[in-house]
C-alpha cells in the first residue's frame, strides 16, 4: 500500500533552499503536517508515504518520520538541497521500518541525485553560484531495496530519463518510485508509460502539486487498469492510497515463456527480460 502525495512546494521555497537558507515557515510545516496526518488516518493505511523532490527540509526529517513511525508507515521523501561551500546536491531520504531483530526499528538511508537536470544546473550556477557535487561511479548506481517482501528502486526526477537505471531495475524490482519536481508533464507521462513496460514494473511518480500528474502506472493488459491512480489540480494537500498486486506480477513474470493469453493480467515481458531469483514465484 503506497501513499501517493500531492504536496505544494513553492518557487520561493526552492530559492531559499538553493541559497542555503531553507524555508522553515509555519505555512510550509502546516502543509506537510496536514498531509502526514491524512496518511496516518487513511483507511486502508499506506505502508509507505512518498513525498516529491525538494519537498522536505532535512531538519524536519526526524519529526515527520517520528509521526509516521507510530503508525508503522515508512517514509520516502525528496529533501531540500544539501550545500557545502559552493557545491550543492539533492537527495532522497528513506526511513524504512525494520523488524529483522525481532522488534520494530527504522533504518534511515540517503540516496543522492547524482546529476542535476539541465535547467536546474543552469539556474543553480547562474543565480546562486552553486556547482553540483561530482559523484563516483559507485554512487551513480541505484540501489535495489528489499523491504518487508517488497522490492523497489528510487529515482529523483530527471534520473528517470537514464535508460541505464531502467535497465538495471528490469527484473529486479516490483516498483520504481520517482520523486519529481517537473512541469514537462507530457514528456514525463510518456516516460512513465514506457518505463512501466520496459522495466515491467509499477511506476510511481510523485510530483509537486503545482504541476501535478502524480500517478501509479502498471504494465497491465487492460488499458483501463493501467493507471491505478492519477492526481492533478486542487488547492489542498492530499494523499491517495494505491495497492500494488506484487504477488500476481511476480508470478506472471516467472513464466518460462512470455506467450500471451487473453486472460493475462499484464502485458508480455520485454525481450531479454530475466526475473531475479529473489523475486521468482510459482508461475501464474
Amino acid at each position: 500500500m503506497l501513499g501517493v502525495s500531492s504536496l505544494l512546494t513553492t518557487d520561493a521555497t526552492w530559492d531559499a533552499a538553493a541559497s542555503g537558507s531553507p524555508d522553515l515557515s509555519i505555512e510550509r510545516y502546516q502543509r506537510i503536517e496536514y498531509l502526514v496526518n491524512q496518511a496516518i488516518q487513511a483507511r486502508p493505511r499506506p505502508t509507505h508515504l512518498l513525498l516529491p523532490e525538494l519537498s522536505l527540509p532535512e531538519r524536519w526529517l526526524n519529526t515527520v518520520s517520528s509521526l509516521l513511525k507510530e503508525s508503522r508507515i515508512s517514509l520516502i521523501a525528496g529533501l531540500d538541497y544539501h550545500i557545502e561551500k559552493n557545491q550543492i546536491h539533492s537527495e532522497a531520504a528513506l526511513v524504512l521500518e525494520d523488524d529483522r531483530l525481532g522488534f520494530h526499528a527504522y533504518v534511515r538511508v540517503h540516496q543522492p541525485k547524482t546529476e542535476p537536470a539541465p535547467g536546474e544546473d543552469q539556474r543553480l550556477v547562474r543565480d546562486f553560484g552553486k556547482a553540483w557535487v561530482k559523484f563516483s561511479e559507485s554512487d551513480r548506481k541505484k540501489v535495489v531495496y528489499q523491504h518487508n517482501g517488497f522490492t523497489f528502486g528510487v529515482l529523483v526526477c530527471s534520473e528517470l530519463q537514464n535508460v541505464e537505471h531502467r535497465l538495471n531495475f528490469q527484473g529486479a524490482v516490483d516498483c520504481v518510485m520517482v520523486l519529481s519536481w517537473n512541469q514537462d508533464l507530457e514528456t514525463f507521462s510518456a516516460l512513465v508509460e514506457s518505463a512501466s513496460l520496459d522495466v515491467h514494473a509499477y511506476i510511481v511518480l510523485v510530483n509537486n502539486r503545482r504541476y501535478g500528474d502524480s500517478r501509479v502506472r502498471a504494465p497491465t493488459k487492460a488499458n483501463y487498469a493501467r493507471d491505478l491512480c492519477r492526481l492533478r489540480g486542487g488547492e489542498n494537500e492530499h494523499v491517495v492510497v494505491a495497492k500494488l498486486d506484487v504477488d500476481t506480477l511476480r508470478r506472471f513474470q516467472s513464466r518460462a515463456k512470455s506467450w500471451p493469453s487473453d486472460n493475462d493480467p499484464f502485458k508480455p515481458v520485454p525481450e531479454g527480460f530475466e526475473i531475479k531469483l529473489y523475486r521468482a514465484a510459482i508461475p501464474l
